[in-house]
């Protein structure tokens, strides 16, 4: 049983990266977004009971976040939120349709994920490792949108929305 729980727990991880450079790059590219009709079917059929599936085993990567994986936490918060945004928009546009209940219930269990993530991220201020994160963590940034306020310190936003960098390129217009 365990082998099949770490085998479900290492999926939802590799689920999440996939969906943080999926819409990640969907931002930085022109607004096509399949390069063929099969792609778009699939993703019509699959988004449904992939996100199901994916919010079954949410619990298991998200149980005990550690400050050291600070950017692992926030790539989580910026997947977790482009599902419940982007892809989400994208689904409910091409089925036409409200989302299912088990789709809604799956969309809850992700919020409420990503609220724990958020929650214990706060709390971490006063935890050494939260200033000295596993910097091989770190995802590229580009086209992460200025919602995503979590990666502030690392895109050199302050908090009047200034930008710390020399280059104030905005990535997601």
């Amino acid at each position: 049983m365990a082998t099949n729980d770490l085998e479900g727990q290492n999926a939802a991880l590799r689920f999440c990266r996939s969906v943080y450079e999926f819409a990640r790059l969907r931002r930085m590219l022109s607004d096509e977004v399949w390069t063929n009709k099969e792609e778009e079917d699939g993703f019509k059929e699959q988004f449904e009971p992939g996100i199901i599936a994916f919010a079954a085993e949410l619990r298991g990567i998200t149980s005990v976040p550690r400050a050291a994986n600070l950017y692992t936490v926030k790539l989580y918060l910026s997947a977790f939120e482009f599902i419940r945004t982007d892809l989400m928009q994208l689904y409910e546009k091409m089925q036409g349709a409200n989302p299912t209940t088990e789709l809604q219930k799956a969309m809850s269990t992700i919020e409420l994920q990503q609220f724990f993530l958020t929650r214990s991220m706060d709390h971490w201020e006063f935890d050494n490792d939260y200033y000295h994160p596993n910097n091989w963590e770190l995802p590229c940034l580009e086209g992460i949108p200025k919602e995503h306020k979590w990666w502030n310190k690392e895109l050199g936003i302050t908090n009047n929305n200034e930008s710390d960098h020399a280059s104030d390129f905005d990535w997601t217009e």
